[in-house]
C-alpha cells in the first residue's frame, strides 16, 4: 500500500500540490471572510444604522437641526435613551460599542446641505472620518499661578492645528476668562475653545491658582521696620526643601533672606586669620550644604549678594554695603542680626551661639554666643553654623500662616505620604525611629538613608539616656566612660565606638539599620573640610557626626546637652572632638548616626519636627 501511495505521490506531485495549495487558499479565505471580512460586514451595517436613526429623528424634527455655522451632536447613548436604536455590539462579541465617544455630528456645509458626520467605536473598530478636534497650544503653561487682588494678563494662544484642516488662526479661539476671581484665594480655570470645519470641538483649560505673594507678605508685615522681621514671636516661618527657615527681610528686588531656623553644623570660618571669601566656611556653604537643598533654579537666587564689609562697631547695622561675594548660600550679616533687634530681643537669637560673616580690621569673626549678647572669635575656633539663602521674588504661598506650628509653604515639593520609600525623601525631614527623632542628613551610594539625632544622649545622674519624651533608654553609665586619649573604634572596649555597637545597640531596633562604612578626620583648622585628612575607616552600625556633617549641630527646641562628642580627632592629641571645645569628659555627651536600609517605606507622619516619619 506504502509502495503504491508514493507511486501516485511521484507520478501525479504537481497535481497533488496545485490541489493541496488551493485548498489551503479556500480555508483561509473562508477564515479571513467569518474572521475578518463578516466583521467588518457587521460594523458597517451598524455605522449605517447608527447614521440613518438619527437622520430619521431629524426628518420629523427638523426645527432642531442647526442653523449654518453651528452644529448638534447626537451619542449612541442619547439614543439608547430615547429608544430609538437597538444595542449596538462589537462584531461577534457581547460587548456593546462604546455610547459615548460615539456620535453624530449634524452641520451645514458650504452650500447649506445637512452633513450627518457619523462616528462609531466599537472596540477596535471605528468609523473612517474626521472626529478629531483641533490641537490648541497655549503660550505660557497649563498651570499658573497668579497673586492674590493683582490683575491677570493671559498669555494667549500660540497656535492651532487640525488634522484635517491643518494650521488654523488662532485669534478664532474663545477665551472665557469667567470663571477667574483674582480678588479671592481659589483655583479657577480659563476656557479657550475652538472647532474645525467639521465642527469637531476642542475645549482646553488653563488653571489659574491666586494666591498670596510671599513678597507682598513680608512688604506688608515689615513695612514699619525697614522690611526686616524683629522681636522674637514674629510669624516669618517658612519650610522649604525639607528645612524650616525664619524669614529675616525682603530685599529691594523684592527678593527674599531666610535663614535656617536652628543650627545646622559645628564648623571652623577658616584658618587663623583667614577672610571669608577664602573660608572653610564658605566652601562648605556653597557645596556641601547646598547640594542638600531640592532648589530647581526656581527658588533660590544663585547670585545672591552678601556684604562681607568689616567693621570694628558691634552695633554695626549700615543701609549701604561697600564690599560685596556673590554665592547661592551665605551667613547672616552683623548688620542684617542688628536690624532685627527691637526693644533689645530679636528673634535671630540663639543659647548655643553661630557664626555671622562680618569680619572685624583683625580678622575676627562676629558671633552671636549664648543667645543674648554678640563677641568675636578667632577665625580658627569651632562654632556653630545657620546657613541663609535668599529666594526669588514672586513665589506664591500655598498654605500655612507663618506660625512655627503652620510655616509658609511654597510649593517646592510634595509632602511624603504612606508608603513612599525613605530614600525618596528630602535631607532635614524628620523620623521618628526606635524612641528617637532623627533628622534625614543624607544618603549613600546604595541608597540607603543616613539619619542623625535631633537631641543628644544627654547623661542623666550615673547613665546617659535617650531625651525624648517619656522614653528613657539606657545607655553609657558614666563611670564606664572613656578618657580623652581614646578614638572612636568598636573593637576598642574603652572607646565610645564600642559601647554604642555593643552595648547602646541592645536598646535599639535593628531591623532597619545597616552596618556601614564610618570615617574618623583629623580636624586641621588650616585645611578646608573636603581636605581634611582621615585618620583612619571602620564599620559599624552607630556611630557619631563628625563636625562638618549636617545636623551635627544641636537643636535648641529639643530637650538635650549642648557638650557632647564628635568624630573628629585634634591634631596634636588625638582624643574626640568636644562640641563645646572644652567640657569634661564627665559631662560630654554624643549625637546618634545610622544608615537605615534602602527599602524602608512610610508607615505613617509627614516628616515634619511635630509630625515625623514612620518607617515601616
Amino acid at each position: 500500500m506504502k509502495e503504491l501511495l508514493k507511486m501516485i505521490y511521484t507520478k501525479y506531485k504537481k497535481i497533488i500540490l496545485i490541489a493541496a495549495s488551493g485548498l489551503a487558499l479556500i480555508i483561509i479565505g473562508n477564515f479571513l471572510w467569518n474572521v475578518y471580512f463578516v466583521k467588518i460586514k457587521i460594523f458597517k451595517q451598524q455605522e449605517k444604522l447608527f447614521s440613518e436613526t438619527v437622520q430619521k429623528y431629524y426628518e420629523y424634527r427638523s426645527q432642531l437641526l442647526p442653523k449654518k455655522g453651528e452644529s448638534r451632536t447626537m451619542t449612541l447613548q442619547e439614543l439608547y435613551d430615547k429608544d430609538l436604536i437597538e444595542d449596538l455590539y462589537i462584531p461577534k462579541t457581547q460587548k456593546t460599542c462604546d455610547v459615548n465617544m460615539s456620535r453624530v455630528r449634524i452641520y451645514q456645509n458650504e452650500n447649506g446641505e445637512y452633513i450627518y458626520n457619523t462616528y462609531l467605536k466599537c472596540g477596535k473598530y471605528e468609523s473612517k472620518v474626521d472626529y478629531a478636534g483641533p490641537q490648541i497650544i497655549l503660550n505660557g503653561e497649563d498651570e499658573e499661578y497668579v497673586a492674590l487682588n493683582s490683575e491677570y494678563v493671559d498669555p494667549g494662544v500660540k497656535e492651532v492645528f487640525d488634522n484635517k484642516d491643518g494650521k488654523i488662526d488662532a485669534s478664532k479661539v474663545i477665551v472665557d476668562k469667567s470663571d477667574l476671581n483674582t480678588k479671592k484665594i481659589g483655583t479657577y480655570k480659563i476656557t479657550y475653545t475652538i472647532s474645525d470645519s467639521a465642527y469637531n470641538k476642542t475645549v482646553k483649560t488653563r488653571k489659574i491658582k491666586v494666591r498670596e505673594n510671599l513678597t507682598t507678605i513680608v512688604k506688608n508685615d515689615t513695612k514699619d521696620t525697614k522690611n526686616y522681621y524683629t522681636t522674637g514671636d514674629s510669624n516669618n516661618y517658612v519650610i522649604f526643601s525639607g528645612y524650616l527657615w525664619r524669614i529675616v527681610n525682603v530685599n529691594e528686588d523684592g527678593s527674599i533672606k531666610l535663614v535656617t531656623d536652628t543650627n545646622i553644623s559645628m564648623l571652623t570660618y577658616g584658618k587663623k586669620d583667614t577672610d571669608y571669601k577664602n573660608s572653610n566656611i564658605r566652601e562648605w556653604l556653597n557645596n556641601l550644604f547646598y547640594n542638600s537643598l531640592t532648589d530647581d533654579n526656581k527658588y533660590i537666587v544663585e547670585d545672591a549678594k552678601w556684604c562681607v564689609d568689616k567693621t570694628d562697631d558691634i552695633k554695626y547695622k549700615s543701609d549701604t554695603c561697600k564690599e560685596t561675594i556673590t554665592d547661592k548660600v551665605g551667613l547672616l550679616s552683623l548688620s542684617d542680626y542688628n536690624k532685627t533687634i527691637q526693644d533689645e530681643l530679636t528673634f535671630l537669637d540663639e543659647i548655643y551661639g553661630y557664626y555671622l560673616i562680618t569680619q572685624n580690621s583683625k580678622n575676627d569673626v562676629y558671633a552671636n554666643v549664648y543667645g543674648y549678647q554678640m563677641d568675636t572669635s578667632e577665625s580658627d575656633v569651632i562654632r556653630f553654623t545657620r546657613p541663609s539663602i535668599v529666594l526669588k521674588s514672586n513665589l506664591y504661598v500655598l498654605g500655612g500662616d507663618g506660625t512655627q506650628a503652620k510655616p509658609y509653604r511654597l510649593g517646592d515639593y510634595k509632602i511624603g505620604s504612606k508608603d513612599d520609600y525613605l530614600n525618596t525623601r528630602l535631607i532635614g525631614e524628620y523620623v521618628d525611629y526606635s524612641g528617637m527623632v532623627f533628622r534625614i542628613s543624607g544618603f549613600d551610594e546604595d541608597k540607603n538613608i543616613q539619619l542623625t539625632t535631633v537631641a543628644t544622649l544627654a547623661p542623666e545622674g550615673k547613665i546617659i539616656t535617650v531625651a525624648y519624651g517619656s522614653q528613657d533608654v539606657v545607655g553609657l553609665r558614666k563611670d564606664e566612660r572613656l578618657d580623652d586619649t581614646i578614638l572612636f573604634d568598636p573593637k576598642n572596649e574603652t572607646s565610645i565606638g564600642y559601647k554604642l555597637n555593643n552595648e547602646l545597640i541592645n536598646y535599639i531596633d535593628e531591623n532597619f539599620i545597616v552596618k556601614h562604612k564610618y570615617s574618623v578626620y583629623q580636624l586641621d583648622t588650616s585645611k578646608k573640610y573636603n581636605e581634611l585628612k582621615v585618620k583612619k575607616n571602620f564599620e559599624a552600625k552607630l556611630s557619631i557626626p563628625s563636625s562638618f556633617d549636617l545636623f551635627s549641630a544641636v537643636n535648641r527646641n529639643i530637650a538635650g546637652d549642648k557638650f557632647y562628642y564628635l568624630l573628629d580627632y585634634i591634631n596634636d592629641y588625638e582624643y574626640l572632638l568636644s562640641a563645646n571645645r572644652e567640657g569634661s569628659v564627665e559631662y560630654n555627651s554624643i549625637k546618634l548616626v545610622i544608615y537605615i536600609k534602602k527599602d524602608s517605606k512610610i508607615k505613617k507622619g509627614i516628616g515634619t519636627a511635630n509630625n515625623p516619619f514612620y518607617i515601616k
